[in-house]
């Protein structure tokens, strides 16, 4: 299994990157499939052990962190902060007050040592974009050669996917062949949301091209769907 990232559109103020990285676990372990884990990976502890290690290693956590404690752990340590401002030096913390203006809240700081031995295992892959709203490409497929490898310079493609309807009258809207520089497919025979046929530029140079989709769905935003694999013009 692996770490999968995506980039998602950038709608931060503070950050002027036009995408950001957005992380997406593999899968969520539950307590008690964590407890047949570790049971399964030691030879002397059985479940009933870890279970209740776990169980008392929770209440004591509970003691030692309402008592104020700083309590280190192996692989981080668990902590009580206070938070919230005071109008004068003589004013009570009072957590839990109608306005919420006081809280208290569990911090977690994980050791460096344990960060750093996770971090050098990890495998990380990009996954699928999940945009409800970006155009989303299947397969492009050349119509005259029947080829999904690649089309000539001036055959039609067939583009073949989801919410790929655009406006032929918007710059910004359209088919795209990328290869460090964009050119736009100018023709194109049909413009529906699961169908596109396109003409490849006339004067496109063999190579390799990622081939992009780019439409505003109607809306004020621009998204772009990508076809996974480069198509070779030649």
């Amino acid at each position: 299994m692996s770490l999968h990232y995506t980039p998602q559109k950038n709608s931060l103020p503070s950050s002027d990157s036009p995408y950001l990285v957005h992380t997406e676990h593999s899968g969520i372990v539950e307590p008690e499939q964590f407890v047949d884990i570790m049971a399964g990976a030691h030879s002397t502890l059985t479940k009933p052990d870890i279970a209740a290690g776990q169980e008392l290693m929770n209440t004591e956590l509970v003691k030692l962190l309402a008592d104020g404690k700083f309590v280190k752990l192996g692989f981080g340590a668990l902590y009580v902060c206070a938070a919230g401002k005071l109008d004068s030096l003589d004013q009570a913390f009072s957590p839990g007050s109608a306005d919420g203006s006081h809280t208290l809240s569990i911090h977690f700081r994980v050791d460096r040592d344990f960060e750093a031995a996770v971090c050098s295992k990890v495998v990380v892959e990009r996954g699928p974009r999940y945009d409800r709203n970006a155009p989303f490409i299947n397969a492009v497929i050349g119509v005259k050669s029947e080829s999904a490898a690649g089309a000539a310079p001036g055959e039609f493609v067939r583009v073949e996917g989801q919410r790929l309807k655009f406006d032929r009258s918007v710059a910004a809207e359209g088919l795209f062949f990328i290869d460090g520089a964009e050119t736009k497919a100018v023709q194109y025979a049909s413009i529906t949301p699961s169908l596109v046929i396109a003409q490849v530029p006339p004067d496109l140079k063999p190579g390799n091209y990622v081939v992009v989709l780019r439409s505003s769905q109607g809306r004020k935003d621009l998204h772009e769907g990508r076809l996974e694999k480069t198509f070779t013009i030649a």
